[in-house]
């Protein structure tokens, strides 16, 4: 996503979205803990079958323990395809502004369906998530945008008078 987003909106934006995935790593927990939203009830989601796990090591939490509130997966999917589709919308035009758009939508509809179905979270978590990690991403995008250095003006250039 950062190479895509370097071709379609420059170095800022590979690196407004590098530092959004990584900060939000780092305090998706602490939202979570903050918000403390239940994840969906086993007994009420029994749409996929087996109750899944929610990572791959030995240990690792089910889907109705801990919060749900904002989905981690939205947070890391929104502050990359998520970021890169509204980049993508915003400097590009024609077929890669449909085919850069129409990727990233098939892949977060995905994700949000797949997430939701297998009872770890309730839409709004994933919906949530994938649209604050897109307006920080954003965000952080304007700020390297604004932070460009000042190029000093050129000093006036005085005409040679004629002889």
């Amino acid at each position: 996503s950062a190479l895509a987003a370097l071709r379609v909106a420059g170095w800022r934006a590979a690196a407004a979205m590098a530092v959004t995935f990584f900060v939000f790593m780092q305090v998706e927990q602490n939202i979570k803990e903050l918000i403390a939203r239940p994840r969906p009830s086993a007994e009420l989601v029994k749409v996929a079958g087996t109750p899944m796990t929610m990572g791959m090591t030995v240990g690792a939490p089910s889907p109705t323990a801990g919060y749900s509130m904002p989905s981690g997966w939205a947070l890391l999917f929104g502050s990359t395809v998520g970021l890169l589709s509204v980049l993508a919308w915003q400097n590009t035009r024609g077929v890669a502004r449909a085919a850069y758009t129409a990727g990233c939508a098939l892949v977060l509809i995905a994700g949000l369906a797949a997430r939701v179905s297998l009872g770890a979270h309730w839409p709004s978590d994933v919906i949530a998530g994938c649209l604050l990690a897109m307006t920080v991403g954003l965000g952080v995008f304007e700020l390297f945008t604004s932070l460009r250095p000042s190029r000093k003006p050129k000093a006036p250039r005085l005409s040679r008078p004629t002889r």
